[in-house]
Parts: C-alpha cells; sequence; structure tokens
C-alpha cells in the first residue's frame, strides 16, 4: 500500500472564496488536479478533512455541502478520493472533530490502516499544520506541494 495524503479543502483543493455556498463557486487551484492523477497513478491514496461550519452558521445545508463536494470531485475526474471528513460544528461547540484536532486523522489511520509515517497532509493554513503535527504526520503547505 503506497502513502495517504490528506487535503484541506478551500485553499488547498479549490480556491478559498469565503464560505462556498453553490458549486458555481467551484474553482480547482491552478494544477492541483494534474498533480493528483499522478499521485494517485504513484499508488498513493486520497482524503479531505476539512472544517465547513458554514452548516452551523446557517449559510447552507448539508445536502448543499454535499452537492458541492459532488461538483468539485467531478471536476477532479479521474482522481477518486478514499473518503471525505467533513466538521460542519460552529468553533463554540468545542467538538473533537474541528481542526485542528487530529480526530479524523486519527480514523483514516484505523480506518484505512496508515501509520503516521506514511501520512502526509497538505493545507493552506498554520491550523492544518498544527493538525498535522498533533497527528505527528508530515506536513505540507498547498505551494510546497505543487512545487515537488
Amino acid at each position: 500500500m503506497g502513502e495517504a495524503y490528506i487535503f484541506d479543502r478551500d485553499g488547498t483543493l479549490i480556491e478559498d472564496r469565503h464560505y462556498i455556498s453553490s458549486p458555481c463557486m467551484v474553482r480547482p487551484i491552478p494544477g492541483m488536479r494534474e498533480k493528483l492523477i499522478r499521485l494517485q497513478r504513484d499508488g498513493a491514496k486520497l482524503f479531505i478533512v476539512s472544517n465547513q461550519s458554514g452548516i452551523r452558521r446557517g449559510y447552507f445545508s448539508r445536502e448543499r455541502l454535499m452537492e458541492i463536494d459532488r461538483h468539485m470531485k467531478r471536476l477532479f475526474h479521474p482522481v477518486r478520493f478514499e473518503a471525505t471528513f467533513y466538521c460542519t460544528h460552529h468553533p463554540s461547540e468545542r467538538c473533537p472533530c474541528r481542526k485542528p484536532s487530529p480526530y479524523f486523522l486519527w480514523k483514516i489511520s484505523r480506518i484505512y490502516g496508515f501509520s503516521p509515517d506514511r501520512m502526509t497532509m497538505v493545507g493552506d493554513t498554520h491550523r492544518d499544520r498544527m493538525t498535522a503535527e498533533a497527528f505527528g504526520i508530515r506536513f505540507l503547505f498547498v505551494d510546497e506541494f505543487l512545487s515537488l
């Protein structure tokens, strides 16, 4: 089995447009699709971990989030994401799954059998970096990842 790459969504896979509430707002980061195709061809498993508090804030529904998710994945075709984990809680709820908590990284490790030394997180914020550090895995900012 190859490595696991865990991606933040907004600002990493797609442009951060502040609470994306419609599929028409989704714009892939230039070069990302091609990079993911190469990674997957080399045996990597790809995952998404993203905070999406816009649901709890009332900006969009869970159904709309799933519609956006399906549209984004169509834009990345033929890339296949093994799983997508969204924290939909408000930051004030202090849930166990909101980044920088490594909860979803732990789930990926347990469910899919990846040890931390075979996991890399890619993100665009220090919160993403803190998430990776909390679980003891390698972290790359999106620009670093695209330049590899």
